[in-house]
């Protein structure tokens, strides 16, 4: 299901605000089958693009075309692009699961971007080969320049920390908007309107359960996407009304 899908659900949440229009459908969608959930897919991603956008980066910033910040974004886009197949592919939306990926993917690209930098700086002959922890120090120790002034240690680490935080924070956000799509998608849109009805009534979830199974929804786990789809609609139409996405 497509992002505007997930705009149009929230958007029956509104129109349904007292759900006094809403009519109870005769029957609906039967589940639609399921991959088993693996989280390889999205930790191959990340590893695969933390290799190559460490290279990129590396090159750019050894041929003196860094841009600090542009660069960052690109990076975070690149994540959540990938994140938003691997996802996908994988089935997997445990997105506190997700953002440990993301982190782990983001800190490897920074230092995979070092070790190149280093790796080109001593094959073009520019450095000394004085291995990789002595290069770090070095560069560590010389500090951050920015327009003739020297930040120091200080500085660089400083900058560092934000590049990565940034990056990480812009890359979740876009991963969280796919999770959200690939949930709602796992479950016909009819489902997900006629389980917020049940919810408005007051419904419990074990008499969500009985409802759902009048109309074939029986299996445990394809209950289980409903109840997400809902969570991540129903979270999705909060944080757009607020204007966070």
């Amino acid at each position: 299901m497509k992002e505007n899908n997930i705009n149009k659900e929230s958007s029956n949440d509104e129109n349904y605000a007292d759900w006094s229009q809403y009519i109870v459908p005769n029957q609906l969608p039967k589940p639609i089958p399921i991959r088993k959930p693996t989280i390889l897919a999205p930790i191959t991603g990340g590893i695969i693009t933390s290799v190559i956008l460490s290279f990129i980066m590396a090159q750019l910033v050894f041929n003196g075309q860094y841009i600090i910040g542009l660069y960052e974004i690109i990076i975070a886009f690149a994540f959540g692009f990938i994140m938003r197949r691997m996802v996908r592919k994988g089935n997997y939306i445990i997105f506190r699961d997700i953002k440990i990926v993301i982190a782990c993917s983001i800190i490897l690209t920074f230092l995979l971007n070092q070790l190149f930098q280093y790796i080109f700086a001593v094959y073009y002959g520019t450095i000394e080969a004085i291995g990789f922890l002595s290069y770090m120090h070095k560069k560590i120790s010389f500090g951050l320049v920015i327009k003739g002034f020297n930040s120091g240690m200080i500085g660089l680490i400083a900058s560092w920390i934000l590049q990565i935080i940034a990056t990480y924070f812009l890359a979740a956000l876009r991963t969280y908007k796919a999770i959200i799509s690939h949930t709602a998608s796992r479950v016909p849109s009819e489902v997900i309107v006629f389980t917020m009805y049940l919810l408005n009534k007051g419904k419990s979830e074990d008499e969500i359960k009985v409802e759902l199974a009048k109309y074939g929804w029986t299996d445990k786990y394809q209950i289980e996407y409903v109840f997400e789809a809902v969570i991540f609609v129903q979270g999705f139409a909060l944080l757009d009304k607020e204007g966070k996405l």
